[in-house]
């Protein structure tokens, strides 16, 4: 990536659209984006806005590309590990839902980085940058205010987003989680357990994330059984049990 291809995705030649990979080979990452897509994103992301507005975090809110979604970007100051930056939006995103029952997050869809580690094979998750030509023609892929208009001056509202060193996410999910880095993700040292009759609106998130792998894991099979990768899904099945 160069000045020339930032500026051809700024400027919309031949409808690039350039996306970066935020999970860098060391394991750190610059930001930590949120994606909220359709449902009741507008309502699920002043919430959010509200919880970071609620801790003096700074946080840049992104309408999507599509304009039926939201993208809430924080940024650091230098590298710091994923698995802390995640750690950070977890934490927002369980008060968020413990403050207001009625919010359920459903708009919620991953994080960018969307692994603490490298995977293998692979970089991660591409997130598209923001300001593309076509898509900001139509009030898209900008950032967007309180009332969800753009803001006038982009790139003023750009300079003015201030940036978190690592010790600062470190004290703010101290702060959110009140010494419990996984919020009321963390169950294990817990004298109470859990009453069957009460959901918990963090339990529900993490299953919004694994219906999402199922759904995945799920399209992968049928592209490989279409391609005709495998002759019938037992084989495949083999296949994935031996480890490949």
């Amino acid at each position: 990536m160069d000045e020339k291809v930032i500026d051809d995705h700024l400027r919309g030649r031949d409808n690039l659209v350039v996306g970066i990979y935020p999970l860098c080979l060391d394991e750190t990452c610059h930001f930590l984006a949120i994606d909220f897509d359709d449902g009741e994103w507008q309502k699920d992301i002043s919430q959010f806005r509200d919880v970071c507005s609620e801790f003096d975090l700074p946080v840049a809110i992104e309408r999507s590309r599509s304009g039926n979604g939201a993208h809430a970007w924080i940024f650091f100051e230098g590298p710091i590990a994923a698995t802390l930056a995640r750690k950070l939006g977890s934490a927002l995103l369980t008060y968020a839902m413990n403050k207001r029952h009625e919010i359920t997050f459903k708009s919620y869809d991953r994080f960018f980085p969307n692994q603490d580690t490298m995977p293998r094979g692979g970089l991660g998750n591409l997130i598209a940058l923001p300001l593309q030509k076509a898509a900001r023609g139509k009030n898209n892929s900008v950032f967007i205010d309180a009332n969800f208009e753009p803001f006038k001056d982009q790139w003023g509202f750009m300079v003015t987003i201030q940036r978190l060193s690592e010790d600062d996410v470190i004290m703010l999910i101290s702060k959110i989680c009140n010494g419990n880095e996984l919020g009321i993700l963390k169950r294990d040292d817990q004298e109470e357990p859990q009453k069957p009759w009460e959901t918990n609106s963090s339990v529900k998130l993490l299953e919004i994330e694994y219906k999402k792998v199922q759904a995945e894991i799920q399209r992968l099979i049928d592209y490989l059984l279409k391609e005709g990768k495998f002759h019938s899904k037992r084989t495949l099945w083999k296949y994935l049990q031996r480890g490949y």
